[in-house]
């Protein structure tokens, strides 16, 4: 039996978003936002999430329409689910720029990444 490994780490989790976009194309296009994560700490990362007409994964800073600041122990309970993200804002350990309202389709851009629609 093979046991799936969940990712662990930020870079696998922006690899794993990655290989489900590629994956899932039509899907993610509907949600049709750009965002940017921009994660500070041991595992600092800048990433870019283009979800338009040829969705994809950039690696660097890039102008989109949503911008997620964190910390990588913030970020990464708020994506196990150990933190709820509306908790992590309120708090301030998730910073949420630009359109608010395409922060709120985090979880759904995660979950159309692994093929499965809300």
């Amino acid at each position: 039996m093979t046991e799936i490994k969940a990712p662990v780490t930020i870079a696998e989790i922006f690899e794993k978003l990655e290989r489900g976009i590629a994956k899932f194309p039509e899907d993610v296009k509907e949600i049709d936002a750009t965002y940017q994560f921009l994660i500070s700490g041991e595992q600092a990362l800048a990433v870019h999430v283009n979800l338009k007409d040829n969705p994809k994964v950039l690696y660097g800073e890039f102008e989109s329409e949503c911008t997620i600041r964190a910390k990588d122990r913030d970020f990464l309970k708020v994506y196990r689910g150990v933190t709820p993200g509306f908790k992590a804002v309120l708090s301030g350990k998730l910073k949420v720029s630009g359109k608010l309202e395409l922060a709120t389709k985090l979880g759904e851009v995660f979950d159309r990444a692994r093929g499965k629609k809300r």
